[in-house]
């Protein structure tokens, strides 16, 4: 009997791991790192076939509201999300190759101790997450970074160079502190990222976004000067209190993606599942948010200013760093987009200009909307490498030498014998071949004696 009890408990534990919503089952336990990584972008192709299904749709259904319950069934499945931490198994190693800082930190740059690029594919193979690369810290001063890369790890340090940065904070809506941030929302690379701890905790902390009239952060250095956290120069009604943080101009933009991707994965418009720390129900308010919030079917949590990012996305447009992350997560391991990277237009096809949710007669269209798309890889040009080649022939190739030096050698001799040609030394002591015409030289000899 304690037999079939073990047996009956060993095989029900892992559904006991698992949260199940609907039709999607999300794993909370560490999921194993890929250790192949794919570099490559998608091509227009493929990114306008992975929204096909918007498609076939009414008009009415891509557009507002409709567009945000509808993008969550595409963007939404077989998602695969990870560990919070920060060693080899979690987000903390995945910044690696997400927040790269390629220029700095380029594949090829690899060595066999990490993983081995191969530019044929692009791609890197065997990756241990064991490295200590350059990364793009959110908040700080993109030509600084140019100059000055910051290391994942520096050396001397304690601690990583970054915070894991929840650009949705997890007060409003889903999260835990520290390490028991629950998989899901909580883990979202769309909307995780590596950031400037000062900034992160003392001026973002959970505030919401606008941009800011009287600035109260005082920047410990310049490269973060362009941060700001203080009064609101617009005011919303329903402000909850006066507060906003605003982020440097360069990462504005893809801060309002980021927040608007967050609303359409998250949400319950139309739905009648239940919401949870993992699955929130999530809103763009338009008004500053300040109390902390846990969603329900009910109730959503809300987070501002919407309005804000509306213009902020317009702004700053997605830049090659911010398209190539996209593509990254959606290759290697979330297997979603965000659509408002792609096509950054249907911002404006969702919400009007006050955040009330657009009614208009423009919808989305991904098989003709102005896309984003990366740049395409173009493998290295063969070159012939003439060291290499002799290396691997070259008991062949000095075959051939010394048959051609022998042939050579009989063909003078015989060229000799017939006076075809005439060996002398000079008084240095070098040789010299001449070729003779015994035929013309006969014929001047026969015309002398006539």
């Amino acid at each position: 009997m304690k037999k079939k009890i073990l047996k009956t408990l060993l095989l029900i534990t892992p559904f006991l791991l698992l949260n199940v919503k609907g039709n999607r089952v999300i794993s909370v336990d560490a999921v194993t790192l890929p250790t192949t990584i794919k570099l490559n972008d998608n091509t227009e192709e493929e990114v306008r076939s992975y929204y096909s299904d918007l498609s076939s749709l009414p008009e009415s259904e891509r557009k507002g509201e409709n567009l945000l319950k509808n993008l969550k069934k595409i963007i939404a499945k077989d998602n695969t999300f990870y560990d919070y931490g920060t060693g080899t198994t979690g987000i903390g190693a995945i910044y690696m190759i997400t927040d790269r800082n390629w220029d700095a930190s380029p594949a090829s740059s690899l060595n066999n101790s990490y993983g081995v690029f191969d530019a044929s594919t692009n791609t890197i193979k065997n990756y241990n997450y064991k490295e200590n690369p350059y990364i793009f810290h959110y908040y700080v001063d993109r030509t600084y970074q140019e100059n000055n890369p910051i290391k994942h790890k520096e050396d001397g340090a304690s601690r990583v160079s970054f915070d894991k940065e929840h650009i949705w904070a997890k007060s409003h809506g889903f999260g835990l502190e520290g390490e028991d941030v629950v998989t899901g929302a909580g883990t979202d690379l769309h909307h995780l990222v590596a950031a400037n701890p000062s900034v992160n905790s003392n001026a973002h902390n959970a505030y919401s976004y606008g941009t800011v009239k009287n600035n109260s952060y005082d920047a410990p250095y310049s490269y973060l000067s362009g941060n700001k956290k203080g009064t609101q120069k617009y005011s919303h009604t329903n402000d909850e209190v006066d507060l906003v943080f605003e982020p440097q101009d360069a990462d504005k933009g893809d801060i309002a993606r980021a927040l608007i991707y967050m609303v359409a994965r998250y949400n319950y418009i139309g739905s009648s599942d239940t919401p949870s720390k993992a699955e929130p129900n999530l809103e763009l308010a338009n008004y500053v948010v300040n109390s902390p919030s846990e969603s329900s079917l009910s109730q959503t949590a809300k987070y501002g200013v919407i309005s804000e990012l509306i213009r902020w996305n317009k702004f700053d447009a997605p830049d090659k760093y911010e398209i190539h992350r996209n593509n990254l997560i959606y290759n290697n391991y979330q297997n979603n987009r965000n659509p408002f990277i792609d096509f950054p237009e249907w911002v404006d096809v969702i919400y009007n200009e006050d955040g009330s949710f657009y009614t208009g007669e423009n919808y989305a269209n991904p098989l003709t909307d102005e896309l984003n798309v990366g740049n395409d890889y173009v493998p290295p040009a063969e070159t012939f490498d003439f060291d290499k080649f002799f290396e691997e022939n070259k008991m062949i190739i000095m075959i051939v030498a010394v048959v051609l030096i022998i042939a050579i050698i009989i063909i003078l001799l015989i060229a000799i014998k017939k006076g075809k040609a005439k060996i002398s030394v000079t008084k240095s002591g070098k040789i010299k071949i001449k070729a003779t015409n015994k035929k013309s030289t006969s014929k001047k000899k026969s015309m002398k004696k006539k």
